[in-house]
């Protein structure tokens, strides 16, 4: 009867210690629980401010001043142009941007897509823009893009890497004039 007894008790534990476990594995992940208030509201204050972070760029960008645009990116940043050009350093994104700003205008980038862990962001939305010729008529161009932002100790978000996909149409360095 004792035997009986212990045999209950310990197949109850079991169930209960299974179930558990079970329980456990159920959610995001497989071990993650699912996103509290807090974390929502978190979320949702980081892309408010990837939000504004995009539109500086954009602003930047239109204003043509290669200073502002550079600033938006960390001191190791990395633009990646297509397979065939990566600018990589503040300095060498502010030099690039100096070169192409003024060939451009009404740039627009939306955030399509976005992610968040620790602080990093994960950002992949469309950039549009206007490419202004020297000999003819301006044309629009539409690019895909993706960007890995890092938080800063200021709690400032930067560009750490901008990826374009494909290489942005620019004009020929013929017909531009310095």
């Amino acid at each position: 009867m004792r035997s009986t007894r212990v045999l209950i008790v310990l197949t109850a534990v079991a169930t209960i210690v299974v179930g558990a476990e079970a329980r456990a594995q159920i959610g995001r992940g497989g071990d993650q629980p699912a996103p509290n208030a807090v974390a929502n509201a978190y979320r949702a204050e980081v892309r408010n401010r990837l939000n504004q972070l995009v539109i500086q760029l954009a602003g930047a960008w239109d204003a043509a001043d290669p200073r502002e645009a550079a600033a938006l990116y960390t001191e190791r940043g990395v633009i990646v142009l297509g397979p065939e050009r990566t600018i990589e350093g503040r300095n060498a994104i502010r030099s690039a941007f100096s070169a192409t700003l003024r060939h451009m205008r009404g740039v627009v980038l939306t955030i399509d897509d976005y992610d968040l862990s620790g602080e990093l962001a994960f950002v992949r939305g469309t950039m549009i823009y206007e490419l202004l010729h020297e000999r003819s008529a301006s044309t629009q161009e539409t690019v895909t893009y993706a960007m890995i932002l890092r938080r800063q100790r200021d709690d400032e978000w930067l560009i750490q890497a901008h990826m374009i996909a494909g290489a942005p149409v620019l004009p020929d360095k013929k017909t531009t004039s310095n």
